[in-house]
């Protein structure tokens, strides 16, 4: 790592980072982290055995390469008032002066100054709005670095590129030492001391931390220090005393060992604003799916609730036909409708046309308002499903999870997509005429087997006469028979009751029968409208239940991480 030997106690300390770094790519990994982070994470690695970083950045013409020279004493960089860098320039030591550009688009820059055996230097290109492939390379190198040195000048202090850069620099956990450079520009120390408290202010501000500016001219640096005013004498000395403070042995080895926990403590920082929006989502998720189980047991009950409404009706219709069978044997079964009694065809006729009349065109009317109420509701329920799933893809849609969508974030679009598409198809292929028809044979079937007769291409109406039919024989049937069997014409009034008793008893009977019929219909269908719904949303349930379970512990492993970064950050410090 330093090229030197290191102690026992610090060969375990990097062990246990190697293993923390390990552990934080296979994290990272495993929550669809890119290509790119994971790579910086895997450099950090790598970087534990190599020499310290020291990264040279600011805009361009504030003086980067000429602040490098002047620290080497020999003019090794190429200077100039344009954006003169544009590459990467790393300074190793070497035994003579080389320069070469490799393959990684590196400008690798050996040279013999004694100080580069422990530490490589890096000079970025200017960062500017200008040339922005100027700063995206000089972005991407900022990771890297164990230490940075922030070069700003007094002619241009702190512009709104170099705060934005500077938090870009320190949300990477980076120590950073800041230059005020080109002071002689300036007329006098009151000047200096001026500008120095504004660049003091500003970092303050942007940083959230109390840095001090090195003011510097290293257009100045190699005159005689009895050549310059007395504000101005023993600045670059002083840079170059902390410089080199910074960068003892100690130091080095400490800032070493963070880089790597500071650049995945970013990674991680950021992965958890994910696991956090994904979290989000899902209980967003959960609170729509338990808004549907609601509205579903809403719906249940409000079904069951109109059900009994509609049955009523079809209720009233037989009662209506019992009414009019109570008037109608007050009617016929009396002394002056003697020989009307012996005619039990007659009978029969009067029966049907009176009491029978359009009983079964009333069943049916009212059995059909029945059939298109069930059928329009269920229509209604998966309408809402549709809605529920067009809402929850058009807020994915309008969000943004990171950087890239990951496979949760594409698994829970797929799944939305999915319910949709089954709710859409429902609706297009709706047709009520045909859900009509096919839930009218289902209840027709039911009410003909539980009164045990034959089904037939005829209405519910017609087959509940066909019911009656047994109800019309028996109460005439019972006339007849009396009458017949009369000793006496005082026994009419008797028999007339008897045959109301019957009527009453068989009309109980079917109401009983239908009601079953009908219940048993309604149950059968609502269940099988709740069970396509459920269907449909269940792959749905199970993936945000699942993820859930994953991103809680996700979440878990990510405190574990995060204590043991804080446990080594403790060790370094002992170091």
């Amino acid at each position: 790592m330093l090229r030197q030997p290191v102690s026992e106690q610090t060969e375990k300390i990097i062990a246990k980072e190697r293993l923390l770094l390990l552990r934080v790519n296979t994290f990272l990994a495993a929550l669809d982290a890119t290509p790119k982070d994971l790579q910086r994470v895997q450099d950090g690695l790598t970087q534990l055995d190599q020499l310290f970083l020291l990264v040279v950045v600011g805009e361009f013409n504030s003086g980067k390469s000429a602040l490098i020279n002047a620290l080497l004493g020999e003019p090794v960089l190429r200077e100039g008032v344009t954006p003169t860098t544009a590459n990467v320039h790393l300074l190793r030591y070497g035994q003579e002066k080389v320069q070469q550009q490799k393959e990684d688009g590196i400008v690798y820059v050996d040279y013999p100054a004694p100080w580069l055996r422990y530490l490589n230097v890096v000079d970025t290109p200017g960062t500017n709005a200008v040339i922005r492939r100027h700063q995206e390379i000089t972005e991407a190198f900022v990771p890297r670095s164990d230490l940075v040195l922030f070069v700003t000048s007094v002619d241009r202090p702190f512009t709104d590129s170099e705060r934005q850069f500077l938090q870009s620099i320190r949300s990477w956990g980076k120590k950073i030492i800041l230059v005020l450079n080109k002071i002689d520009l300036l007329q006098s120390e009151a000047e200096l001391e001026k500008v120095v408290s504004f660049v003091q202010r500003e970092a303050q501000r942007t940083l959230s931390l109390e840095i001090i500016p090195f003011p510097v001219s290293v257009r100045m640096a190699h005159k005689e220090e009895n050549d310059l005013p007395a504000w101005q004498r023993g600045r670059f000395q002083t840079l170059r005393e902390a410089l080199l403070q910074r960068l003892d042995e100690r130091e080095r080895l400490q800032l070493k060992l963070r880089n790597p926990l500071g650049v995945s403590t970013r990674m991680l920082d950021r992965y958890a604003d994910r696991l956090a929006e994904q979290q989000t989502l899902l209980q967003e998720d959960r609170t729509a799916l338990a808004k549907i189980d609601q509205r579903l047991s809403a719906y249940e009950a409000e079904m069951r609730r109109d059900f009994v409404y509609h049955l009523s009706h079809i209720q009233k219709v037989i009662y209506q036909m019992s009414a009019r069978g109570d008037r109608f044997l007050d009617e016929h079964v009396r002394l002056t409708r003697f020989f009307d009694l012996l005619n039990s065809e007659k009978m029969r006729g009067a029966f049907e046309r009176e009491v029978m009349a359009d009983t079964a065109a009333q069943v049916d009317h009212q059995v059909s308002d029945l059939i298109d109420w069930l059928v329009e509701k269920d229509f209604e329920q998966w309408q809402a499903i549709m809605s529920f799933t067009n809402e929850q893809v058009v807020r994915y849609r309008e969000r943004v999870i990171g950087e890239v969508t990951g496979r949760f974030a594409m698994n829970r679009r797929q799944l939305l997509e999915s319910i949709g598409e089954a709710a859409r198809r429902s609706v297009a292929s709706y047709d009520k005429e045909a859900e009509a028809r096919q839930l009218a044979d289902s209840i027709q079937i039911a009410v003909a087997q539980t009164a045990l007769v034959e089904v037939s291409a005829i209405g519910l109406g017609a087959l509940l006469v066909k019911v009656l039919a047994a109800t019309m024989a028996d109460v005439t049937g019972i006339l007849a028979a009396g009458v017949l069997a009369t000793a006496g014409l005082y026994l009419i009034p008797a028999r007339r009751q008897k045959a109301k008793k019957t009527l009453h008893r068989q009309v109980e009977q079917l109401q009983n029968e239908l009601k079953t019929a009908l219940q048993n219909a309604f149950e059968k269908e609502l269940g099988l409208s709740l069970q396509r719904i459920q269907a449909a949303l269940t792959p749905y349930e199970h993936f945000v239940r699942r993820e859930m379970e994953r991103l809680q512990t996700q979440q878990e492993t990510l405190t574990a991480l995060r204590d043991e970064m804080k446990q080594i950050e403790e060790q370094i410090s002992t170091l």
